[in-house]
């Protein structure tokens, strides 16, 4: 299944670049918007872009970036920014100086490249409240078509059709086969009362396995599905490991006109002749433009940074919070089989590697988070969405991995019968999708290495404690239904917390403390240069030219649902936007489909191995006949 993408010259090294090169379009990442707005925009030949990635080449990365079991690993593998939040005071509680590890990815695709895979769209409500809030021409039926072009559906006919696309390049699917604990809890959702049903459909309340950005068992990320299929373009230019300092702007502070980075320990400046394009996240996007004198002019004067334009970059932070209930097995069903952890044992694991090399299926091809429930908790009964996202994580797996993901403190871990590799058991994740409670992203330093200073503010406000509340109990009864008989047995909670209660698990006193303990973020911070806030409509900076932001940071409000398809869409809609302002109608260099795509790979990776065969039985021909002289 896997091969060695074309990985053109036309990924360029900074060296090679002149200062004040000139560039129609200078973008600012490479992440899950930017590699998506980048090749848009040069399906024109006569637009010149160039991108400015911080990390390495996805490629340089290895092939764990490829295999969907290994997104966990991702994110001590140099391809992510290992960032931490700042101290909660209202959650966290369990983690290593009550911070919550945030990484964000640091490679070509971003965050696509290191995350669970999950291809969400949120709820259509989402959209129009968008619109409801000034982002006029985001609605969900503005939205839609870009949701469409982008989507290559290898799932079609388990779906909803007429909101699905099947032409784009990016591949959609649903893991295979399907694993037994998340089928059982599909069906004890049933039993409580939520179908299971296409979320990206009409409706998002109910149950399902989840879609992924994959293609025949390995990861898609914007890398895989939009840049490189693109990168023989001449207009087309990326630097890796450039890391950026600050954007240039004109002499009277009101134009963006070109970006200054380092690459090999020099500075190199380049020129936009159009437009500078920042999409380097929701945490480092705001970073960026605080850096550069963009952002609240208390912030900025703080670090001596000259202020060119005062707006709240960074004041809006929203993020997706969860918590965790670990799920033990009935006695002798042996879940541990099935979940992934003893799967990857000896000689099981290498029967499981080989089984994801030939045909893309069985555990490797699955990063263990199949199952999801959207739901309303009921706390805010006029939300027009779920605020609820209930998943399944199957499996145990590598104890020291999870609690170094999720920074636990080792006072806090579980005894490795619960959480580790011969684990009979499966974690719930109990998600909060809409938080009251906001944060920010500011600065440490005026150095552009340094992490910015995240605080999230999580469970800051009650209502959101008591929709995690909710949720716990919800996953609860779904866990007791019958249809759970032969995976669940019982919850297992921390023995501390337990003393605490009297051994009792069922109080709302009980819950607020293990919530409190026990949540985290789920990876998706959002809105810290919002529409409405610090872009208008068409994603311009408010009071400048030539400068626009295009990734995760620009949503209004948070979504109901994992982040990365509408960050996608996102980059889907700014380059329209942009080429229809420029003109730029010209469309002669393709964008592949994702089936075109995959089918051309697999011919090269067919040419390559004949010619190696070849090359190898020449070679052998030409030893024999030597030897029999």
């Amino acid at each position: 299944v896997s091969y060695q993408p074309n990985y053109s010259s036309r990924s360029i090294p900074g060296s090679s670049l002149q200062n004040y090169t000139v560039m129609d379009f200078i973008i600012i990442g490479a992440g899950s918007a930017g590699s998506v707005v980048a090749t848009r925009l040069t399906e024109d030949p006569s637009v010149n872009v160039l991108v400015l990635e911080c990390g390495r080449s996805d490629i340089a990365v290895g092939l764990e970036l490829r295999i969907p079991l290994t997104a966990g690993k991702l994110q001590f593998k140099n391809a992510s920014f290992p960032f931490y939040t700042e101290e909660q005071k209202f959650a966290s509680f369990a983690n290593n100086k009550k911070q919550a590890h945030l990484p964000t990815g640091k490679t070509l695709g971003g965050g696509s490249s290191i995350n669970y895979l999950a291809y969400v769209r949120g709820a259509a409500a989402d959209y129009d409240e968008w619109q409801s809030m000034g982002a006029d021409g985001w609605s969900f039926k503005d939205v839609l078509p870009y949701f469409k072009k982008s989507e290559c559906c290898q799932c079609i006919d388990l779906l909803e059709k007429e909101f699905h696309g099947v032409d784009g390049p990016l591949p959609v699917s649903i893991r295979s086969p399907r694993n037994p604990i998340v089928t059982d809890f599909i069906n004890a959702c049933g039993q409580v009362g939520y179908p299971n049903l296409d979320y990206n459909g009409k409706d998002i309340v109910g149950a399902s396995y989840f879609q992924t950005t994959s293609m025949k068992g390995e990861r898609a990320s914007t890398a895989f599905a939009y840049l490189h299929p693109s990168m023989h373009r001449k207009n087309l230019h990326v630097v890796t490991e450039a890391n950026v300092t600050r954007i240039l702007f004109s002499q009277d502070g009101k134009k963006a006109i070109g970006v200054e980075y380092m690459k090999d320990n020099k500075i190199v400046r380049v020129l936009a002749s159009k437009e500078v394009i920042v999409s380097a996240g929701s945490l480092n996007t705001p970073k960026i433009l605080q850096l550069s004198g963009i952002g609240p002019a208390p912030e900025l004067k703080k670090w001596n940074i000259d202020l060119i334009k005062d707006l709240p970059v960074g004041l809006n932070l929203q993020d997706h919070c969860f918590t965790t209930i670990c799920c033990i097995g009935p006695p002798k069903k042996n879940i541990g089989s099935i979940n992934g952890a003893k799967a990857l044992g000896f000689p099981s694991g290498l029967l499981s590697l080989a089984e994801w090399f030939l045909h893309g299926t069985g555990i490797f091809a699955s990063t263990c988070y199949d199952g999801n429930l959207f739901c309303h908790s009921g706390v805010r009964p006029h939300l027009p969405y779920p605020d609820l996202q209930i998943s399944v994580m199957t499996t145990g797996g590598d104890a020291e991995l999870i609690y170094k993901n999720l920074n636990v403190s080792p006072e806090w871990t579980y005894p490795p019968e619960f959480i580790g590799p011969n684990a009979e058991a499966f974690i719930i994740l109990v998600t909060l999708l809409h938080p009251v409670s906001r944060g920010s992203v500011t600065l440490k330093s005026t150095d552009s290495q340094a992490h910015p200073a995240i605080q999230p503010n999580y469970l800051q406000e009650d209502v959101d404690l008591k929709t995690l509340m909710a949720g716990c109990k919800i996953a609860m009864k779904i866990l007791q239904q019958g249809a759970m008989k032969d995976t669940f047995g019982r919850a297992y909670f921390h023995p501390k917390l337990l003393q605490k209660h009297n051994n009792k698990s069922d109080s709302d006193a009980f819950w607020e403390d293990h919530i409190r303990h026990f949540c985290t973020t789920l990876y998706h911070p959002t809105s810290t240069c919002a529409i409405g806030k610090v872009v208008d409509p068409q994603l311009k900076v408010y009071g400048m030219n030539g400068l626009r932001v295009a990734d995760a940071s620009i949503m209004p409000q948070i979504m109901s649902g994992n982040t990365n398809a509408p960050s996608i869409m996102i980059g889907e809609k700014a380059a329209d936007m942009i080429a229809k302002e420029y003109g730029y109608m010209n469309k002669s260099q393709v964008t592949l489909s994702a089936n075109e795509n995959y089918k051309r790979k697999r011919q090269t990776l067919h040419r390559n191995i004949a010619l190696y065969v070849a090359v190898i039985a020449t070679s052998i021909t030409l030893v024999v006949a030597y030897l029999m002289k």
